[in-house]
């Protein structure tokens, strides 16, 4: 039977908790893993599982390593009333990957990377989670299958954002600064020369994350 409270002595608890987590998700996903099952296979209470952790999703992402819960970042992209943004969305996106010192790029990304590639239950329970946590944006009175296809392609254009600038390293994303100093206007010229004139620069303005925030925008039927 198992015992509720803390356990005597110095067991690292919390850290079993955290084991035990991330072997259900592995083993039989996000969406069958339950806080009970989790504190069963860590041998406690599941009182003391919500004792470290409010939910499931907390847990997972103590799990995973994520720097933060993605749907804390859509509300995020909304707080104020303001409407659904692309540019927003991007933004935030990076912002959640970089909290650590400038220049180091995102060990949190790595390591999710590291995860789901090596293991296709790992990246299962992944998928799930997200699919938990994430809304849908779009326009009015769509059906579930373009709301999902939606999510999917906004959802390739970040994670392809963060492959690029954290795990191959391709200049001039990688090191580009999320929010530099915007130059005087230029003359008008097109958008591909406009775009090279900004990268080419001595002042990198994030032309790629532009680009990005305006497709993200039409993903999301903007």
């Amino acid at each position: 039977m198992v015992r509720a409270g803390r356990r005597p002595g110095n067991v690292d608890t919390r850290a079993e908790i955290v084991a035990a987590a991330r072997t259900a998700f592995a083993e039989i996903g996000y969406q069958r893993a339950s806080i009970r099952g989790i504190a069963k296979r860590a041998g406690v209470d599941p009182a003391l599982v919500h004792h470290y952790f409010t939910d499931k999703s907390e847990l997972f992402i103590e799990t995973m390593d994520l720097p933060m819960d993605p749907q804390r970042v859509q509300s995020q992209v909304v707080a104020d009333g303001r409407p659904f943004s692309g540019e927003r969305l991007v933004e935030r996106f990076l912002a959640q990957w970089e909290q650590g010192p400038p220049g180091v790029g995102s060990p949190s990304f790595l390591t999710m990377v590291q995860a789901v590639a090596s293991s296709p239950q790992t990246a299962d329970a992944m998928r799930e989670f997200l699919s938990d946590r994430l809304g849908t944006h779009g326009t009015a009175g769509e059906d579930a299958v373009t709301q999902s296809r939606r999510r999917a392609l906004v959802s390739s254009q970040l994670l392809g954002l963060g492959w690029v600038r954290y795990v191959m390293r391709v200049e001039p994303i990688a090191t580009a600064d999320l929010v530099p100093p915007r130059p005087a206007p230029r003359p008008p010229c097109s958008v591909l020369d406009n775009a090279a004139l900004r990268l080419a620069g001595d002042e990198l303005l994030p032309a790629w994350e532009e680009s990005l925030a305006r497709l993200v925008n039409e993903l999301l039927g903007g």
